[in-house]
């Protein structure tokens, strides 16, 4: 989370999730993050699968979310996890409808990018939020850079470079 002291400047938005708010245009030396709408809305109620926690997958709720990051990344991806406090509950890397991962792949700096998608799943290395049931208290955004191996065969090297929280509420049961 290089960039956490940002969040007091960067501005946060839910819009069409309860309240209608605006988010100002940003300069091209600033970064945004926006909810644009969830289905269903923040306080409403997801159904587990009747399989969880094993079956790890939950497809919903769906998320429409906007972003603008100052600086060109030429890999990037983006991970939006649906939290209880500090816990990841559910997460989406990338954001696609239906299974699967998605990555957005080179970035312009300063443009607007705009994923709905609904692949939410448990990430494992995180404490289970709950055996039947759970309540998410906010949406995080992380936007990663991601580049190859400093040296043949070494690991690709990701760096959180944006990070943002919006107070979103889902409860989630069997």
């Amino acid at each position: 989370m290089r960039n956490s002291s940002l969040l007091a400047l960067i501005p946060l938005a839910c819009v069409s999730c309860q309240d209608a708010v605006t988010a100002p245009t940003p300069s091209p030396t600033s970064s945004s993050f926006s909810v644009i709408s969830t289905s269903p809305l923040s306080g409403g109620a997801v159904p587990l699968p009747a399989t969880w926690p094993q079956n790890a997958r939950v497809i919903a709720p769906t998320v429409t979310v906007q972003f603008v990051y100052r600086e060109s990344l030429p890999e990037a991806l983006f991970v939006v996890d649906l939290m209880m406090g500090s816990n990841v509950c559910l997460e989406a890397e990338g954001l696609q409808m239906g299974p699967g991962y998605s990555t957005i792949g080179p970035y312009a700096g300063g443009s607007t990018i705009t994923m709905t998608g609904n692949n939410f799943e448990r990430n494992i290395d995180y404490p289970l939020c709950g055996p039947t049931g759970f309540t998410t208290d906010h949406l995080r955004f992380r936007l990663i850079s991601r580049s190859g191996p400093s040296s043949p065969g070494g690991p690709n090297t990701q760096t959180e470079v944006f990070t943002a929280d919006v107070p979103l509420t889902w409860t989630f049961s069997k």
